[in-house]
């Protein structure tokens, strides 16, 4: 919350819904994904380097 200045006036936790929690797995998951995607394209590029 602001005040009047427009400077912080309290700081209040959000309640942290299911679907933030969905929110939070699948970019965990697309992260994981994509970095084992980039290790094995690079492991094969690796293998074939002369």
């Amino acid at each position: 919350m602001l005040d009047e200045q427009g400077r912080i006036a309290e700081i209040a936790m959000r309640e942290r819904l299911d679907a933030h929690r969905v929110v939070e797995d699948s970019a965990i998951a697309a992260n994981v994904a994509a970095a084992k995607a980039l290790e094995s394209k690079v492991a094969l590029s690796s293998s074939q380097a002369p």
